[in-house]
Order: structure tokens, then sequence, then C-alpha cells
């Protein structure tokens, strides 16, 4: 999307805020916010319209406004950045609302034993149903937000995902489909057409005012082969926090993969010590700047996670340290633009069922081990999905638990006929 490329900076602002804080964006000033912006060297910023726990952050006839905010926050966030021309797509998690799942429990996924959630944990574990009625409310949330800022950056949509439902509904949905809910399989081609369908709805909200509105629907992981689901994103953001359970090798290869679709991508790392929401936590900079390096490597542009205070004040000393690696990025931007990995060897993946979106954050661990011994040996590489073509490689390694497709088996006889090399191991021989 050309909107995307001239996007090297981003900051992804996470304002998931439970509804017993008061006072909530009591403290915004919009000098401030321009101030971190500008010290962070910051040319995008990700701003929340709902958030999981389900409030918004303006007036809204589709949602309920955040009990405790008192103030057009989003509007004001909007206007500050407009002034000094950093852009801002604005976020509404999809797949959780807390607010809504205790409202309507009916609306909320069902395991195969019976249970929705575990009342007692705590955490993001009432997971909404696409196929209910909730799909209605959340597609009138982002007519809401297009409507009202037409001139919009972009939507992200949080927590997407085909997930096994066991609710009565979902149960008689595959009964007149024909499908057994006895079988797994089954179970799971209903929960992508449910996925399927919400894919439609959702792009047809985001681009009811303006066709070209970028969206991306975020899952933690852009799943490789899913290109059917894939193609729903103008681009991708790849969520990626190597101290948030992402680990260092998960963003490599995901790169590697993105770099071979035809659409921009970012590389979203995050500020924290360790994951998201953690106020208190500050990576170092010179490992914020290695991110930040390594992403520009694999031909991604950048994104930094953080987490705005309850009173919507922002943290100078984050943005120093944003700014610290930022700078460097903008250093480099010139020669960035545009650029894409040159590799002669291909690591053809062996992630499962290749036509399938699943929420998830981590790789194939057989392409965990193959993607790592290349990194390690400095051998530059593109990970392939088993639709993709092998032509312009000189050696292609097929990782341990690779299942080759009879239509991939005979694309790797054409492919040695022609001189190529494979290196193969376990089921990929």
């Amino acid at each position: 999307m050309p909107c995307l490329l001239f996007v090297f900076a981003q900051v992804h602002l996470d304002f998931h805020t439970s509804g017993a804080i008061p006072d909530v964006g009591a403290k915004f000033s919009k000098k401030d916010f321009q101030a971190a912006l500008k010290v962070g060297h910051v040319d995008s910023i990700t701003l929340f319209s709902k958030c999981h726990h389900g409030w918004s952050y303006h007036p809204t006839k589709t949602g309920r406004r955040h009990p405790g905010l008192r103030t057009d926050l989003l509007a004001r966030q909007i206007e500050a950045c407009r002034e000094v021309g950093v852009r801002c797509p604005v976020y509404l998690s999809a797949g959780v609302d807390e607010r809504l799942a205790l409202e309507h429990p009916e609306w909320v996924i069902k395991q195969r034993n019976g249970v929705s959630y575990d009342p007692l944990q705590v955490g993001w574990f009432k997971l909404l149903r696409f196929g209910s009625p909730y799909l209605d409310v959340l597609c009138a949330q982002i007519e809401e937000v297009v409507r009202r800022w037409p001139d919009n950056d972009g939507i992200f949509l949080d927590i997407v995902a085909a997930r096994p439902d066991y609710a009565e509904p979902a149960l008689r949905e595959m009964k007149r489909l024909g499908l057994n809910a006895e079988l797994p399989a089954d179970v799971e081609t209903h929960a992508q057409r449910v996925l399927l369908n919400y894919y439609k709805r959702a792009n047809a909200a985001v681009s009811s005012v303006r066709k070209d509105t970028p969206v991306f629907h975020n899952g933690g992981h852009v799943p490789v082969g899913a290109r059917k689901f894939n193609g729903f994103n103008s681009h991708f953001e790849l969520e990626s926090l190597p101290t948030g359970g992402w680990g260092y090798d998960h963003f490599a290869m995901s790169a590697r993969y993105a770099a071979t679709q035809p659409r921009d991508f970012l590389g979203m790392t995050g500020k924290f010590h360790t994951t998201w929401g953690e106020f208190g936590g500050f990576k170092r900079p010179a490992a914020l700047r290695y991110e930040c390096a390594a992403t520009l490597a694999y031909g991604a542009k950048c994104s930094i996670g953080d987490q705005l205070h309850p009173d919507g004040s922002m943290n100078a000393d984050t943005y120093r340290l944003i700014g610290a690696a930022y700078a460097e990025v903008a250093a480099k931007e010139a020669w960035c633009e545009g650029a894409r990995p040159v590799a002669r060897i291909a690591l053809v993946s062996s992630e499962s069922n290749q036509t399938a979106a699943r929420w998830t954050d981590t790789i194939s661990k057989a392409d965990e081990g193959a993607g790592r011994m290349l990194l390690e040996a400095h051998l530059p590489f593109l990970v392939l999905d088993e639709q993709a073509a092998w032509e312009g490689f000189d050696l292609v390694v097929l990782p341990e638990s690779a299942g080759l497709t009879p239509a991939a088996l005979g694309r790797a006889g054409g492919f040695l006929k022609k001189g190529g090399k494979i290196i193969a191991a376990g089921g990929g021989v």
C-alpha cells in the first residue's frame, strides 16, 4: 500500500485500561504528546478506539465509553498527530471484548468440555465468537470510526484467528453444513468458514467510506501459506517481541516469509524489558537498536510497542529510549526504501496446514532449527510456502517435518533436473 511505503518509525500505543481506573486521560497534554513523538523520531503511532476491556476512548453510539474518561481522547490524539505530520492508524480489539463477554456470555467461544473460561483465571480468556451477533456490533464500531475520521491512516484489528467453537449455535451450524462436531478436522473446517466471513464483513466495514483504507488483522503470527486469509490484509505488522514470548528466532523467520509476499510489512517489537503492559520495564537501548537494525536488514519497516499510562501522559524516558533507536533508522531510510532481500537459498516451511489461519505466536520447531543453522552460518535465505515457485534458487532446504504435496514433489523433481540442490531431513526426505 502506498501509504505505508514512507513509514519507517511506528509506535503501537497500547491502551488496555480497566473500567475500575478513574480519571482516564485526565493528564493528556497535546504539547507533551507531540514533544514525545518528536524526541522519539516517530512518524506513525497506532491509537486506540476500543481496548480489550471493551471500552471506547471517544464518544460512541456503538460501544461504551470508558467510565473514567471525561474527554474525547482519541480525537485529541489524532489532532495532535495531524499538527505535526504523524500518521495515526486506529486500533480496535476484535477477538476480545471483556465488557460484552460479561453482558453476553452466549457470544463467548465454548471449549469441547463445555467451558467458556475459568472465572478465577486472569487474562484475556473470554474470546468472542465471530459467528455470533457480536460480529454485527464489531462491524458497527469499525464503521463508526471510519465515518468520523474518513481521512484515517488505517485500521488495526487485534486477536483475529480461527478458533474451534462448541457453543450451541456453532454445533447447530456444523450439523446444518453436514459437519461432524466429534471430528476435530470438521470443527476446524467450520472455524475457517467463520473466520473467512469475519474477514469479508470486517473489510467491508473498513472500506465503507474509503476503498483504499489500509487494514491489518493481527493474530500474533502471519500464517505461512494462508494466502486466502493473508490477502485480506493491506500490509503485515509482524508482532514479535523477542523477550515477550516470541523469542529471537521468530521475527527472522516470519520476515523472511513476509518478504516473499506482495505487500509492505513492519516488524513489531516492544520497548518493554519483557512484554506488553509492563509500565516499569525498559529494554536496554542496545537491544532496541539491534532489533530495529535487524528489522531494516530483513526488508521491513519498524514498529515499537508502548503502553500509554491510564492518565494519558506520555513517558519521556520511553521516547528517549525509542528515539535513540529511531534516530539510527532515520539515517538509514534512504538506503532501505524499496529494498528487498536477495537470497539463493530457500527454506520450504513445514508449518502445518498451509491454507489455514490460526492464533499462534510460534513457528514450526523444524523451521526454527533449520533457520537457526542458516542464520548462524550467515547464509541469506527466504522462507517459502508450499505454493511458491522454486525458480531463482540454487539450494532448497526441506526441514525434517516437511510433508510435501504431490505438486511440491513434482516441483522438487523439476528443480533437481535443472541442477538445483536439495538438503532434506526426516519427512522432507
